[in-house]
């Protein structure tokens, strides 16, 4: 679309009260150009812009779009347009004489093989040597043995199996659902089990105590700046009992506030176990605390001049008074999971808590020790007062029965093909390109803007290069027709083609009435022209998979999106138009995802998303979506081109229950 073209086509939208956009796409079908689909992107999020607006797609196949009897249906949806006739729909599919219209449905055969929801628990012995990872299954943690791989560590990380994890208000928040965040175990004392190159703090058989972010799985992964090794002499129950609560303490009273010897800190009610450790930590300070019945709000509003507040936790919505900051009094909010992310400031947080506990200035709370099997009994009884006792989770044998779920289907990718990778060199990339390690593969051919000049990119491959992949980095745009074949043309034949990704993405978020041109195709070219180039760049090789990932935003409409969304829909049409040529191809439709990729990389644009109430999947959660598209990827080539409509819509569009 030329810029001309662009500010009439704006023009049109925004000034327009009722809009019918009639295009002979075959959308329905697979159809072969898929471009005609990025009218359903653009005008979903049109909608969400423009309440008033009322916009109506009227699809044809070619061949049908000047019959007498489309004529007629356009005349007559025109009309009921002009009378506002409330029951229309927004999008019409005319296939055959037929119309169909739009709507979400479970795909049934996917959810029954791969979904877990509505799976029968067993009961199995628990064993500390399986890999087991927790699920959150109807408000109950379950178990899952998971596929183990044969990845190696990444250089600085330590892999141990848990032997006492700490049970937080955090990990109760997620697991009855009160909670944004995924992870669900947060402190751990263990065992090492194996440790990556230049890890120079433990050893393997080392006791330790760790910050991991996990789902109280047996084998757990961190990097060595979050371990400390415990002494010969120290209970990994107790230990197990100190990092969360005091690390929260610290960072407030040290940190933050920058406690004197001598001040008063007053600590308020509702803050648990954390209010207990700041009383500890202030004694060790020599500050004095002060515990008072009051609210929050009374006291920050009557701070004297210079005071400090710390609010440890979820952070309020509500308008703070700004009346104590004028005398100089300051207001500090922080969250103590997401302290977590920064592995330098919380893994210092643990030593300080190690070296004041082992010089006997703050004690550990009063324990209460339970067995795994007593999880989800541990979690109904909870209790987090100033004086509360800390409940640890023992993951010792015995005669502990668990709640288990059958393990779901695993892939398997080729050692000896090499796999194109387009938008992949960030954290997306890294978490990608190690889980397809694990799952076999051993050849990546990278395709980048930007190569590997950044610091992150040039870590990621020369991580994948010390664990025995073969790399190959590219420079190039996938929007590019002749960078696209200059990739695909270098793999050799040693090393064929095993499958495609294309993950890449450029975000230029803006109302459409006030979208300047650049905007569109910045944001719409790496989707369409990136993902047509590898289309018909790798369309007659024997592929396994062909994967884009797509968003909700094509799907559901997001506001200041209508550039991005088009560029969604073209993807979920090109995956179409493949699938009835018999070809693998996926779409894979994400919402947000966390901890991984553009949005954990944005704070800023994490916390705008959770607080428009948008649901997100973890890292987990996205990779096994990735392989359950794969998965049915190959499964679809055995079906061959005779598609009908009804299982073709089924194939087309996943919505995945985990």
């Amino acid at each position: 679309m030329t810029e001309e073209e662009f500010i009439y086509l704006q023009k049109i939208l925004v000034d327009a009260s009722n809009v019918l956009w009639v295009s002979c796409g075959a959308l329905l079908g697979g159809s072969a150009s898929p471009e005609y689909a990025m009218t359903c992107g653009l005008l979903r999020s049109l909608r969400s812009e423009q309440a008033s607006l009322k916009a109506t797609l009227l699809d044809f196949t070619p061949e049908n779009v000047s019959t007498d009897e489309s004529i007629s249906q356009i005349a007559s949806l025109a009309m009921a347009q002009y009378k506002n006739d409330q029951s229309l729909e927004s999008e019409y599919y005319v296939q055959d004489g037929q119309v169909f219209i739009s709507r979400f449905t479970p795909a049934g055969c996917i959810n029954q093989t791969y979904s877990q929801t509505d799976v029968e628990t067993h009961p199995q012995p628990f064993n500390p040597d399986a890999n087991l990872v927790g699920k959150i299954k109807s408000g109950r943690i379950v178990f899952e043995n998971v596929f183990p791989g044969e990845a190696s560590l990444q250089p600085g990380e330590v892999e141990f199996r848990p032997l006492t994890t700490g049970l937080n208000s955090e990990d109760v928040a997620v697991i009855s659902g009160a909670s944004f965040e995924t992870d669900f175990s947060h402190e751990t004392a263990g065992i090492v089990t194996r440790v990556g190159s230049g890890v120079t703090v433990v050893s393997p058989c080392d006791r330790i105590v760790a910050f991991s972010s996990d789902k109280f799985s047996n084998f757990q992964r961190v990097t060595q700046s979050l371990v400390q090794k415990l002494n010969p002499n120290e209970l990994c129950t107790t230990i197990a009992s100190l990092p969360m609560q005091y690390a929260a303490a610290l960072y407030s009273l040290e940190n933050l506030a920058k406690l004197q010897s001598n001040e008063s800190v007053l600590v308020l009610p509702g803050v648990g176990l954390v209010g207990a450790a700041a009383i500890r930590v202030t004694q060790a300070l020599g500050g004095l605390p002060l515990v008072e019945p009051s609210v929050a709000r009374e006291a920050w509003r009557y701070l004297p001049a210079f005071s400090r507040f710390v609010s440890s936790g979820t952070p309020s919505s509500s308008v703070i008074d700004s009346v104590p900051a004028s005398r100089g009094a300051s207001y500090f909010s922080f969250n103590i999971v997401d302290l977590l992310k920064k592995p330098r400031v919380s893994g210092s947080l643990l030593e300080r808590t190690l070296f004041l506990f082992r010089q006997g200035a703050i004690p550990a709370p009063p324990l209460a020790s339970r067995n795994i099997a007593e999880l989800n009994e541990s979690v109904a009884s909870f209790s987090d007062t100033l004086f509360s006792t800390k409940t640890v989770i023992s993951h010792e044998t015995g005669n502990d029965t668990l709640e288990v779920i059958p393990s779901r289907p695993h892939m398997q990718l080729r050692p000896d093909a090499t796999y194109l990778l387009v938008g992949c060199l960030g954290g997306l990339g890294r978490s990608l390109t190690s889980w397809m390690m694990k799952r076999g593969a051993r050849n990546f051919t990278f395709l980048s803007r930007s190569g590997a000049v950044s610091t992150q990119a040039s870590i990621l491959v020369k991580n994948l290069e010390a664990e025995g992949a073969k790399v190959d980095v590219f420079r190039g745009d996938a929007a590019t027709r002749e960078d696209v074949q200059k990739a695909v043309s270098s793999i050799p034949a040693d090393r064929p083609f095993g499958g495609v990704v294309n993950a890449a993405m450029v975000l230029r978020d803006c109302m459409f009435h006030n979208m300047l041109y650049e905007n569109w195709p910045t944001s719409v070219r790496p989707k369409t022209l990136g993902s047509k180039h590898l289309h018909e760049a790798t369309q007659d090789l024997p592929l396994d998979f062909f994967l884009m990932t797509s968003s909700v935003s094509g799907v559901l409409g997001t506001p200041g999106q209508t550039n991005y969304a088009a560029g969604n829909t073209y993807m979920d049409a090109l995956a179409r138009h493949r699938r009835s040529q018999a070809k693998p191809a996926c779409a894979v439709i994400l919402p947000m995802v966390l901890g991984v990729g553009v949005v954990a990389e944005n704070s800023e644009l994490e916390a705008s998303l959770k607080r428009s109430g948008m649901y997100g999947i973890d890292e987990e959660a996205l990779l096994r979506t990735f392989e359950v598209a794969i998965l049915e990827e190959q499964q679809q080539q055995l079906l061959g081109p005779s598609l009908t409509i009804s299982k073709f819509a089924e194939l087309s569009i996943y919505l995945y229950v985990f």
